[in-house]
């Protein structure tokens, strides 16, 4: 079959400027395709990579905005009627009834009143001597300043708050020996008497370990993003050193505990505070984009991470793919129609002049005609059909100039057959004569023998 097509090509015209046509359109169509499908890998990734660098900043700005209601909230418990009166009451069971009312209801692991060297107030005589973990939180708070911070409670620190809280923590790591470590939100407000003196602190922290609220309120406030575009749900994490303690999505549970790669902690140069980079998390390939927590020194305590599941991005570019091949064949399979629409101007021409040529060669009286264009074309048939008349005039004088010579050599050949016949005639007379001539010579020989 391979033999009989390039034997086609060879042979027959149409078939060669078919392929001159088709072939370049395919290979161009074939390098434009494959240069969009490569610039729409790239510029989808990219689009992913700028996702998750947007989504990493708007859930900074959520969790600092989390962070600001939670100061809210301490700041309107210390300016409440409720805890004005229990202050006023100075009885330790009722402070410490509203404090677990409000620390049940507003998600705190542990919050205490404290006075202003950090003791705490309001508690059993056993506990009067105690004190959390300190902080330049705390001690500035104790100046009227208020504020928020990340910071770790190591399991000693956790210990000092009491066993409800080591409980509630529990290991950090995934290992039965893991120590309880936590990443907390430290609270601080200052709490003034009437003349506006700080004369306590309401101390509070917040649980970032397996925090499903936060969660849920980065996620409210990542509408717009990643999912808009597309591609898929965000993964929220965060991390206590390289470590995931709090995380969205369907391998949460699987996830918690386990480690990032030594890609993402060496990732960040000096004066950079994203890591944006691909990673492999679970079953899932991810686009994760992270930023660092800081405590109250600005010292990295653990990371925020925004992941874009990489598979949605594939099934986007699939479609776009899809869509991408499917108007390249159309577009192909209608530039090729409009070529060979296009190129039988061009070799039906050609097709009649070669079945003119064919007829001439049988001995058929055939002509071109008009062709109906002024081009190249148009005057080659127009110049064959006058050069085949012209041959036919030349045939037509070479036919009458042959008729005349065959006339004249008829002519001739009768006249020559008159004179030979003539010729004939004198010869049979001058035979008969020399024969009468011989009769009568030997009639005188014979008379002239006699007289003797």
């Amino acid at each position: 079959m391979l033999q009989a097509w390039r034997e086609r090509l060879q042979t027959v015209v149409r078939y060669r400027l078919i392929a001159l046509v088709l072939l370049p359109l395919l290979l161009a169509m074939i390098v434009s395709l494959g240069y969009a499908l490569y610039w729409l890998n790239s510029f989808t990734y990219d689009t992913l990579v700028s996702t998750a660098r947007s989504d990493l900043a708007l859930a900074r700005r959520a969790l600092l905005e989390w962070q600001e209601g939670h100061q809210i909230t301490l700041q309107q418990v210390g300016e409440s009627v409720e805890f004005r009166r229990a202050l006023a009451g100075s009885d330790p069971a009722t402070m410490q009834s509203l404090l677990a009312r409000i620390r049940e209801e507003k998600g705190f692991l542990f919050l205490h009143v404290t006075g202003v060297a950090g003791d705490w107030l309001f508690e059993p005589r056993a506990d009067r001597t105690r004190s959390s973990k300190p902080s330049p939180l705390t001690d500035r708070a104790a100046r009227g300043l208020p504020g928020t911070a990340f910071e770790v409670f190591g399991r000693d620190n956790l210990v000092r708050e009491g066993s409800r809280v080591v409980q509630s923590v529990g290991p950090a790591g995934k290992s039965p020996g893991s120590d309880a470590r936590a990443l907390v939100l430290r609270v601080a407000q200052p709490v003034t008497d009437a003349r506006g003196r700080t004369t306590m602190v309401l101390d509070g922290a917040v649980l970032l370990n397996r925090n499903a609220g936060m969660l849920e309120f980065l996620h409210d406030r990542l509408t717009g993003g990643a999912a808009q575009l597309g591609y898929g749900t965000t993964m929220v994490t965060l991390l206590l050193a390289d470590m995931r303690i709090s995380t969205s999505g369907d391998e949460s549970e699987t996830l918690l505990g386990t480690r990032a790669g030594k890609a993402v902690q060496g990732g960040f140069k000096p004066g950079q505070d994203v890591w944006v980079g691909r990673e492999r998390l679970g079953r899932t390939e991810f686009v994760s984009a992270y930023g660092p927590l800081f405590n109250v020194h600005g010292q990295p305590v653990g990371y925020l991470n925004v992941g874009l599941p990489e598979s949605s991005l594939r099934a986007v570019q699939y479609r776009a793919a899809g869509l991408l091949l499917l108007l390249f064949a159309v577009a192909t399979v209608l530039a090729g129609w409009i070529g060979v629409r296009g190129m039988r101007s061009v070799f039906r021409p050609i097709e009649r002049m070669t079945a003119v040529v064919r007829a001439t060669q049988a001995g058929e009286n055939q002509r071109i005609g008009a062709l109906g264009s002024a081009d190249e074309l148009g005057e080659l048939g127009r110049q064959f059909d006058a050069l085949l008349d012209q041959l036919q005039e030349r045939n037509r004088e070479l036919h009458r100039a042959a008729q005349l010579l065959e006339d004249k050599v008829n002519e001739r050949t009768r006249e020559l057959a008159e004179k030979n016949l003539q010729l004939e005639k004198t010869i049979a007379l001058l035979q008969e004569t020399r024969e009468q001539l011989v009769l009568a010579e030997a009639s005188r020989t014979r008379s002239t023998i006699r007289l003797r």
